[in-house]
């Protein structure tokens, strides 16, 4: 029986992959061609009558999914948004609040504060003071006291005299900022033009001595002086800032090598030309007039001013006044520190009218101005290794060369002393420093006033070669006849603060030194205090409302019970300075 024949079926279903399958054909050329597999939900997709409808739907569920999460995301980043920007104002604000409390706490503190406690009031230094102060004065005491509570002082010391008395010997502080090591009556201290009292001092002392004539030519001594229409020019001339030399050529500017070569110093400060033709100017010689001073006292002596005052006048006198330092007594001397360098740049930049101790205008022009002759006669005829002032004062170098007019290093009680001899005639604790009365007559003698090219400001010099007329525009008027005037003296004063100070008529002498620069020209308000008050107490005594009594030491008496009151600083170029006649030398 023959088998029956099977026809080709085809079929939706997949082939089997089954060799023991019965349907699967084994001629390759007659099977279909595989189909690929589909889920039952795509395969559906493929029906034409639902394929459209649902293909747009399925696209328009993505879409609406796309743009709900598009929203979420950003939502959620407008949300990150706004919660950063509002930490930043919280953490601006916060910044902002705490930089202007300590710009505010740092403008308002004291000066010579410690940053720290100027911003919240720690590590604040206590102020160690001692010495001694006679009953009648203490209210100077007070002043000297209020000047540390205020801030306006790091190290600091006071000496006065009433004829050969002390009735005022203070000192305190520390000797730098960074607080450790205490300021004491053995401190040593760079005074700047106060030396020029001192130099004056040594010429009355030459003078006296026969070796010099105030009237006298300086050609006379020194034939190689008269170059550059200098041949006129007298000591009084040059004691009283009109010889001509205010300052010098840039060629004839030496350096410190060049200071301590005296015979190299002296060429060339007689080629120097009179910086005025010949007439006669007044312009404040801030530098120079010691270094031609120096070079007569060896043309007639054959030492020069720091050797005539070390090996003469400290002996008898029982001082310190070096120019010239020993390298022994570096380790007293303490540094000069400036002005603060924001508070600096705050005066410079801030109006007058904002401030209320704006920058002289001599000072700005001294320190800035370099066509102004205040500038070439203060750092334009400075060795160029000293100009930055006064940090660079406190080296080795400057301390052991000889600047009459600028580099004296000694104490309160030493130049308090100096003045002393000046007030009490020139004899003093039994030393005499001028012999002929004649001599301290003609030291007296002022010059003709003339305004100054230099400090832009009326001042009368006497012969002897200090001031006659500084004025203090703060002080009280203490009923001796005159406002802005404590009574006629006998002064200088030194760059960043130091003075001193005589009067001849009352025999009275002070001086008052500083390690704490300020911008002052004549002192500045931590002198004029102490002098307001002890003008106050010389008053009072004379008026017999109290009594001088004992010396007393520092300790026994109570100080801070009362705040000193002190008026506000009157720039000393904005005072009446024309009104003063020339017979307030006279008693008053």
């Amino acid at each position: 029986m023959e088998k029956p024949i099977i026809p080709h079926i085809r079929t939706e279903s997949l082939p089997s992959t089954d060799h023991h399958n019965p349907l699967q054909l084994n001629d390759e050329q007659n099977s279909p061609p595989p189909i690929s597999p589909i889920s039952p939900s795509a395969s559906i997709l493929f029906r034409r009558p639902f394929r459209s409808r649902i293909l747009f739907k399925a696209g328009h569920r993505l879409f609406k999914r796309t743009k709900s999460h598009e929203h979420l995301a950003s939502h959620s980043h407008a949300h990150t948004k706004r919660t950063y920007l509002s930490k930043g104002i919280r953490r601006f604000l916060i910044w902002t609040g705490i930089l202007s409390f300590v710009n505010w706490r740092y403008w308002t503190g004291a000066v010579n504060q410690p940053l720290v406690c100027n911003i919240v009031g720690m590590r604040c230094p206590t102020w160690p003071i001692g010495g001694v102060i006679k009953e009648g004065f203490e209210s100077v005491g007070e002043a000297f006291w209020q000047n540390f509570q205020d801030g306006y002082e790091v190290g600091a010391s006071f000496v006065a005299y009433v004829g050969e008395e002390p009735v005022v010997d203070l000192f305190g502080g520390y000797h730098s900022r960074l607080f450790k090591r205490k300021y004491t009556n053995e401190s040593l201290q760079i005074v700047f033009s106060s030396s020029k009292a001192v130099e004056g001092i040594a010429i009355a002392y030459l003078v006296d001595r026969g070796k010099l004539d105030y009237n006298e030519r300086i050609a006379a001594y020194w034939p190689e002086f008269a170059q550059g229409n200098k041949e006129n020019v007298t000591l009084a001339h040059l004691l009283g800032h009109r010889a001509g030399v205010t300052y010098l050529d840039n060629d004839n500017q030496p350096t410190l090598q060049e200071i301590s070569d005296l015979d190299q110093m002296a060429e060339l400060l007689a080629r120097q030309p009179h910086n005025f033709n010949g007439s006669v100017v007044q312009g404040y010689q801030a530098v120079t007039r010691g270094w031609y001073l120096n070079e007569i006292a060896r043309r007639v002596d054959g030492r020069t001013l720091g050797q005539i005052i070390r090996q003469d006048i400290m002996p008898g006198l029982d001082v310190e006044f070096y120019l010239g330092l020993p390298q022994d007594k570096e380790n007293r001397v303490s540094p000069i520190m400036g002005y603060p360098a924001l508070r600096t740049m705050a005066k410079l930049l801030l109006p007058s009218r904002f401030q209320t101790e704006p920058l002289p205008p001599t000072v700005r022009r001294a320190l800035f101005d370099s066509s102004s002759i205040s500038y070439k006669a203060t750092r334009g005829s400075s060795p160029k290794q000293i100009r930055p002032w006064p940090h660079s004062h406190n080296r080795r170098e400057v301390w052991a060369s000889e600047g009459p007019s600028y580099g004296g290093i000694t104490n309160a009680k030493s130049l308090a002393r100096l003045a002393a001899v000046m007030a009490n005639g020139g004899s003093f604790d039994g030393f005499t420093l001028i012999k002929n009365h004649s001599t301290m007559r003609s030291t007296e003698i002022p010059l003709p006033r003339l305004p100054d090219v230099v400090l832009h400001r009326n001042l009368t010099f006497a012969t002897g070669g200090w001031a006659l007329d500084v004025r203090f525009p703060e002080a009280e008027d203490i009923g001796w006849g005159k406002k802005l005037v404590l009574f006629p003296c006998h002064t200088w004063a030194g760059a960043g603060g130091s003075m001193i100070w005589w009067n001849q008529e009352r025999r009275i002498a002070f001086s008052y030194v500083m390690n704490s620069a300020e911008f002052g020209t004549t002192g500045d308000k931590r002198s004029h205090r102490l002098i307001s008050e002890l003008v106050k107490c010389l008053k009072n005594i004379s008026d017999g409302r109290k009594a001088g009594g004992q010396l007393k030491d520092w300790d026994e008496f109570e100080f801070g019970k009362r705040p000193v009151k002190v008026a506000p600083v009157v720039p000393l170029e904005d005072a009446s300075l024309d009104k003063m006649p020339v017979d307030v030398l006279k008693e008053l």
